[in-house]
């Protein structure tokens, strides 16, 4: 379990600097809430913790675009 927490501690903290990252790109194409628990932001590929990487923007996890991408099973 501890390895968890560590996992968890890791995630907050990225989330709070993307918290703080400008939204220097544009936002996603048809970026909406969506209640999908599969197809959402924090499903995608681009998506890291809470910044959207292909369109260099502030998403939330229960957020969707017209780009959403799975992230591959390994």
């Amino acid at each position: 379990m501890a390895g968890n927490e560590a996992i968890k501690e890791a995630i907050k903290r990225i989330m709070q600097a993307n918290a703080e990252k400008p939204n220097s790109g544009t936002p996603p194409p048809n970026l909406q809430t969506t209640t999908d628990a599969h197809e959402n932001c924090s499903t995608c590929v681009h998506w890291e913790a809470g910044f959207c990487k292909l369109y260099d923007f502030r998403t939330q996890p229960d957020q969707v675009c017209d780009t959403w991408t799975p992230i591959p099973e390994t």
